[in-house]
């Protein structure tokens, strides 16, 4: 009697152990198919852009992204430039104050190499080039984006935003663009109405 007793209590306490388990694990595989955004509303940024040697050189950068899984919409306008290309790139830090040597390299959380942002071997630093046309001043440009994320354990807000004073060429470790020219931290925005 006891032995059946004994058989019965193990039977009951893995069954409901296991059946704990197996109940959990069909909700964990429910819920990684589920898209279920890190943020459901809005995120909005901004980066004021200043020259680093020329005052006459200055712009605005906003950032926008409907929720987690959205492309980053990154709009800007760059007043003071001569007609030309010019590398824009995402840096690691939004330290400044020695410009390119304090705002370390290019953001690089997955590893990649740098390149174009339009290929498949890129860091999300790598944000391609902005022109400037003959016969104007500035330079505007939309980009979207799938790897620059204004939230998560990879947000962009607080690293800076440089422009370089020559066309990035794509080629690691930096493009060969050059000395900034202008750069700006990427703050928090207040929500667009």
């Amino acid at each position: 009697m006891s032995a059946s007793l004994w058989s019965f209590c193990l039977g009951g306490a893995f069954g409901s152990t296991f059946g704990a388990f197996a109940g959990k694990t069909r909700l964990l595989l429910e819920r990684d198919f589920l898209p279920i955004p890190a943020f459901p509303e809005a995120q909005n940024a901004i980066c004021l852009v200043r020259g680093n040697k020329d005052p006459s050189v200055w712009g605005v950068i906003t950032l926008s992204q409907r929720h987690s899984e959205a492309r980053c919409q990154i709009e800007g306008k760059i007043h003071g430039l001569e007609p030309g290309k010019y590398g824009i790139h995402l840096h690691e830090f939004g330290n400044l104050s020695d410009t390119i040597t304090t705002a370390g390299g290019l953001y690089n959380p997955h590893d990649k190499l740098h390149g174009d942002p339009n290929g498949d071997q890129r860091t999300v630093g790598s944000l391609g080039n902005i022109e400037c046309v003959a016969g104007e001043d500035e330079a505007i440009f939309l980009y979207s984006d799938w790897l620059v994320c204004l939230s998560g354990e990879h947000s962009v807000i607080g690293r800076s935003i440089i422009i370089h004073e020559k066309e990035d060429d794509f080629s690691h470790p930096n493009g060969k663009a050059g000395k900034a020219l202008c750069s700006g931290v990427i703050a928090i925005a207040e929500p667009k109405a």
